[in-house]
């Protein structure tokens, strides 16, 4: 494999099962509170609160993370219905985190923005230390390790 240029471009792909079984779920919610309203049955606020969770789950699937593209100024992220582009210049630093959840540290590349803003790329196919290598090409920035601790230091 040839290693990636700076006027090459990449592709990361993230993990489709999780959008699709959440579409899936709120979709049957939508469908069961739907059929309450009309039969009457049950509850008429808990029939709206379910539309309403299963309408933000909607919400949530449709925004999830599909794809990410570095291609040679820009950054572009694909959601299942739109898509966002970042300029280079719009990256302020990138680095790797970790969450736990019930005993497992999940691990995930974080980009922080110029205005503040942090977008988090979970399950990439590709793995997270390509995704940091072609980032590290990209921006010519190096990876921040301290990232977290050096923001948390400087609002204080």
């Amino acid at each position: 494999m040839l290693a990636p240029t700076k006027h090459s471009q990449q592709i990361f792909h993230m993990s489709l099962v999780e959008p699709l079984i959440i579409i899936v779920l709120s979709l049957c919610g939508v469908g069961l509170s739907a059929g309450f309203f009309i039969a009457g049955v049950g509850d008429f606020i808990k029939t709206i609160v379910l539309l309403l969770i299963s309408t933000c789950g909607l919400l949530v699937a449709l925004t999830m993370t599909r794809k990410l593209e570095i291609r040679k100024s820009e950054l572009i992220i694909s959601y299942l219905v739109s898509k966002r582009v970042i300029a280079r210049e719009d990256i302020d630093a990138y680095f790797q985190d970790e969450q736990g959840v019930n005993r497992r540290t999940r691990k995930f590349v974080t980009i922080h923005l110029v205005n503040g803003q942090r977008i988090k790329f979970k399950a990439i196919k590709e793995g997270n230390d390509s995704l940091l290598q072609a980032l590290e090409i990209f921006t010519g920035l190096e990876q921040a390790a301290d990232f977290l601790e050096e923001s948390a230091k400087t609002k204080n």
